[in-house]
């Protein structure tokens, strides 16, 4: 287990967030002034969620290790997703940043590592590795 079980997401994107905000506001001004009511309300909607994305992102990390499982919120919106340790079989990185877990139900979780901070990539899919190489070493394997 490492010394500190909470990974943060990325905080380059997490700090472009709030520029994405302003821009979103600027053009739906710019398209109030310009064009209809309903674009810039849309503009100005987005600028919203924009913001609210990044409130919710500085709070909400990546993921999070116990000693039971590997907790994963993919969104700062969405339910956490709780993989056991000794339940994962296989671990499958794809281009794009994209992984998949397997565990041994034959459920697979995906997710992308893009918002995971760049230095803690290697230590997180270490950490994952480690845990699939006891579970088959423990005979819980993929055909098991």
């Amino acid at each position: 287990m490492p010394n500190n079980p909470v990974y943060p997401r990325n905080r380059r994107f997490i700090a472009a967030m709030p520029v994405i905000a302003v821009i979103c506001l600027l053009i739906g001004v710019a398209t109030l002034a310009v064009a209809s009511v309903k674009a810039a309300i849309v503009w100005c909607l987005m600028a919203g969620l924009w913001c609210a994305n990044y409130l919710l992102s500085r709070k909400t990390p990546f993921a999070v290790l116990s000693d039971e499982a590997l907790l994963l919120f993919p969104s700062p919106v969405l339910p956490r997703k709780v993989l056991p340790w000794n339940q994962m079989v296989r671990l499958r990185l794809l281009a794009g940043y994209r992984c998949q877990i397997y565990l041994n139900n034959g459920r697979r979780v995906d997710f992308r590592l893009f918002w995971l901070d760049a230095a803690r990539r290697g230590p997180f899919v270490q950490t994952i590795e480690a845990a699939i190489a006891r579970n088959v070493a423990h005979g819980a394997g993929p055909d098991a």
